[in-house]
């Protein structure tokens, strides 16, 4: 059976889980049960310590739709088929400029019956980034703006479904706009914690030829507002990805990279300990919240009527296109 590698929240998080519902409704068969290939899938594991937490092997490993971000992009590529990758910033870094396409997740427009046949275009749904309900109240924010919440813990079909009945989607979780653009719903940006990755944002609205301005969004709780305050450094290194150029070089990319990640740990911080559990609760039942989530859903609110964001129907079938001729290779590599 190929094995296919992507990162496995173990809280769950649609735009990695994506991956265990995606390739086995799109690949053939033969595929699936090839030993002769591995394949890297849908998230930001192009990186040595994710490569490395993989395994070596024999096997070729093919590289489709995967992004970088998360520590110092791989140097050695042996044993890469760097076909497609999430957009240019990862390409570059790469020294692969030619495999800029897009997130493999634009594959779901190809595959049969996975995206809702029925669309009902009306009202508004929320998609905050999986590690902003640590802290946050956002379900709470997202209802009193008086929009629908969408769990990122959620399964990729219940999100899908919830999303296919909107006429907007607010997103801050990378994958929420791109869901959005997959099935054709125009897509607003916001950012509500310095944590937010504006790289591999970056990335991949370059890769369909849209710019990223994300609006601001205030702290939902005390505690959030207290973690935001302290995350200076984040919040630096998130400013300084806005100041790489679209045409950034190699080295440029590899230098912000690793100044971002010095340790190249490779990836996703672990999810809160029990006794932080216990202080984020705590800090969730102060008075103070309500002014908080009040302040939160207005300025939520006032963002839906901010500047929205598609994909050209010619650049998504482009890259589409693209994609679907990165499988056609992985098929007959299998």
């Amino acid at each position: 059976m190929m094995e296919i590698i992507y990162f496995r929240d173990p809280e769950g998080n649609f735009g990695d889980d994506l991956n265990a519902d995606l390739w086995p409704a799109l690949l053939p068969q033969h595929v699936l049960d090839s030993d002769r290939v591995r394949l890297l899938g849908i998230g930001s594991i192009l990186n040595a310590t994710s490569l490395a937490r993989a395994g070596q092997s024999r096997l070729p490993t093919f590289v489709l739709g995967s992004g970088t971000s998360y520590g110092r992009p791989p140097h050695d590529l042996d044993g890469l088929t760097v076909n497609a990758v999430r957009g240019p910033f990862t390409a570059r870094a790469l020294g692969h400029p030619e495999a800029a396409v897009t997130d493999g997740a634009i594959l779901m427009a190809a595959t049969p019956g996975f995206l809702p046949a029925t669309r009902a275009a009306s009202g508004i749904v929320y998609v905050p980034h999986h590690k902003s309900l640590w802290r946050g109240h956002w379900k709470r924010v997202a209802e009193t703006a008086g929009m629908t919440f969408i769990d990122p813990r959620w399964p990729v079909g219940k999100v899908l479904q919830v999303m296919a009945g909107a006429k907007l989607v607010i997103a801050e979780a990378m994958h929420g706009a791109i869901f959005a653009d997959t099935l054709r719903i125009p897509w607003i940006p916001i950012v509500g914690s310095p944590r937010i990755d504006a790289f591999k944002w970056r990335d991949w609205t370059l890769s369909i030829e849209q710019a990223y301005n994300p609006i601001m969004i205030p702290s939902s709780t005390w505690v959030e507002a207290q973690e935001v305050r302290q995350l200076q450094q984040t919040e630096q290194m998130r400013i300084e990805a806005f100041k790489l150029g679209d045409h950034a070089t190699q080295a440029e990319l590899v230098a912000y990279l690793t100044s971002r990640h010095p340790e190249s740990a490779g990836v996703h911080k672990a999810p809160l300990t029990a006794s932080m559990r216990r202080i984020v609760l705590a800090g969730s039942r102060l008075a103070a919240n309500v002014t908080h989530v009040g302040h939160a859903a207005e300025a939520l609110s006032k963002a839906s009527n901010g500047p929205q964001y598609l994909s050209r129907d010619a650049v998504f079938d482009s890259r589409l296109s693209r994609m679907m001729d990165g499988v056609q290779v992985l098929t007959k590599m299998a």
